[in-house]
């Protein structure tokens, strides 16, 4: 089964969130959630301290299954 990397990233100060990001797919689960978590990281960091705090952004991420074609 295949699932696929979705992030999403969220204001709670603004109660919404920006469209869903889809980043990969993946063979497991554990990859998929190992590579969410990395890149909730970096796009955190990308974003900064500040912007963080001043919007109250969150990164979170669902593996769900890929659509098969």
């Amino acid at each position: 089964m295949k699932l696929v990397l979705i992030l999403y990233i969220c204001s709670s100060l603004h109660s919404q969130c920006q469209p869903p990001i889809y980043l990969s797919k993946h063979d497991t689960r554990y990859n998929c959630m190992v590579e969410g978590y990395e890149k909730a990281a970096m796009i955190t960091k990308e974003i900064g301290e500040e912007q963080v705090n001043k919007h109250s952004i969150y990164i979170h991420f669902k593996c769900k299954k890929a659509p098969t074609v």
